[in-house]
């Protein structure tokens, strides 16, 4: 509980003298239109939409001020992240873990930039990933029996399910865990593979036959397809042997030439803007066995290209050292009476300085590298297993099945807030991979 109100406290300091009513970046622009005219899609996890409609309604509704419907939500933000880490914090106190760790791990926690700056942003990812920590700090309680446990039975479904329901690649992660719990603890643990499992299964549910009934847009294949497009537009860069059929059925849906000219190794936005300008995607969908065809030729044809592709657009996830876009400060131009108010100058100027230390100060530029936090979560599961401990190797899983996910198909090569549960996991899983006790641990 002190964890939970000290950060909560300190972030919300923050946000009212410095950000109020908090981050508005444009996918929350997109999101305030949908809720506004009652239009809604599932490019931005509709749940998630809904949950800020509660919101921005009560505020327009209820108040009378759409100011502090967005100014609610992000306090109600900053205390869902407080809470997950505080719940982190607890089951490592639950461990026996010497004090002297905890505090640092608990200070550590409240004072790195990315979680003070994500505490009050209005989008997807600090929900996602707050849910990704409480889900793996379960997941690591429910293998090694600590505090109550019908508290756990009830945290680790639901922090499942908003792991699934809150962004895209969620069902990606809890599928992951699913399969690696099938193949650790089938036989001891057989309870939590069919509770995650179910829980699998209805997020499915909700996510497309209920959308689909309430008549939610679901994202389009151009924008599902990011690494086989970049892998295409590469070979067509690399490449002038290419045959006239696969020429022809490229040309319904591209403009080859422009395809050439605008392939950015890093990004594949620009590709899925230019198919979208040609209205591609019915097509695309309607042919999708072709163009699946097409896919798995070239990349027989062209292996090169195709790896090449791949490297470029993902080594930021797995490589550090590359300069990204790291913290949002967006709070964008909007017709919906959305207004920030500052009541210190000086303390918004000293976040932006804390902050910005950490992308220019050398020695602290790896507190925010990508690349080096998925190797040291793989460096958990190493010591798990020399540990031969299981429940280590298992609470890495949905931290590494993100950058799975991404691996898989990133639209962006190096982009901070789509591997935020790294940094959310990191700290936790370190300090319970190297000072897990043998006491046992405390229940309450």
């Amino acid at each position: 509980m002190t964890v939970l109100l000290t950060t909560g406290i300190f972030y919300s300091l923050i946000l009212i003298l410095c950000f109020y009513p908090g981050f508005f970046c444009p996918d929350t622009i997109t999101q305030l239109r949908e809720i506004l005219s009652d239009n809604y899609s599932n490019r931005n996890p509709f749940y998630h939409t809904m949950l800020v409609r509660c919101f921005i309604k009560f505020g327009i509704d209820v108040l009378g001020n759409i100011n502090l419907g967005a100014a609610l939500y992000s306090l109600f933000s900053v205390f869902f992240l407080s809470s997950s880490f505080a719940y982190a914090i607890v089951t490592l106190y639950q461990l026996r873990i010497n004090k002297k760790i905890i505090y640092a791990a608990a200070v550590f926690y409240m004072v790195m930039p990315h979680n003070i700056l994500f505490s009050f942003n209005m989008w997807k990812d600090t929900p996602f990933n707050a849910f990704v920590l409480l889900f793996t700090v379960s997941v690591f309680r429910y293998l090694n029996q600590i505090g109550t446990m019908k508290l756990n039975y009830v945290i680790l479904p639901v922090s499942c399910l908003g792991v699934c329901l809150f962004r895209g690649n969620g069902l990606i992660v809890v599928f992951v865990t699913v399969i690696m719990v099938a193949a650790l603890f089938r036989k001891k643990e057989p309870r939590m593979l069919i509770s995650l499992a179910s829980v699998l299964a209805f997020a499915l549910l909700m996510t497309y036959p209920l959308l689909n009934q309430l008549g939610v847009t679901q994202s389009d294949i151009v924008e599902l397809s990011s690494m086989p497009i970049q892998q295409i537009a590469r070979t067509l860069k690399d490449h002038d042997d290419l045959s006239l059929d696969d020429l022809e059925l490229i040309a319904k849906v591209a403009d080859i030439d422009t395809v050439k000219e605008i392939y950015d190794p890093t990004l594949s936005d620009p590709l899925k803007v230019h198919l979208r300008s040609k209205e591609s995607q019915q097509y695309i969908e309607q042919h999708k066995s072709e163009f699946g065809r097409l896919y798995i030729k070239l990349g027989l044809k062209y292996p090169v290209s195709y790896m090449a592709a791949w490297i470029d657009q993902t080594r930021g996830y797995w490589n550090g050292g590359y300069d990204c876009v790291k913290f949002c400060y967006a709070f964008m131009d909007n017709s919906y009476g959305l207004e920030k108010h500052i009541i210190s100058d000086k303390g918004q100027k000293a976040v932006f300085l804390y902050c910005t230390l950490y992308e220019i100060v050398d020695p602290l530029k790896p507190f925010v590298s990508i690349g080096l936090h998925t190797w040291l979560i793989l460096l958990v599961v190493f010591i798990g297993y020399r540990k031969r401990d299981k429940s280590i190797i298992l609470t890495a899983v949905p931290s590494l099945a993100i950058v799975f996910s991404l691996l898989l198909g990133t639209p962006v090569f190096c982009e901070f807030r789509y591997a935020y549960g790294l940094f959310c996991c990191l700290p936790f899983l370190a300090v319970a991979a190297f000072s897990k006790s043998t006491n046992e641990p405390q229940s309450i």
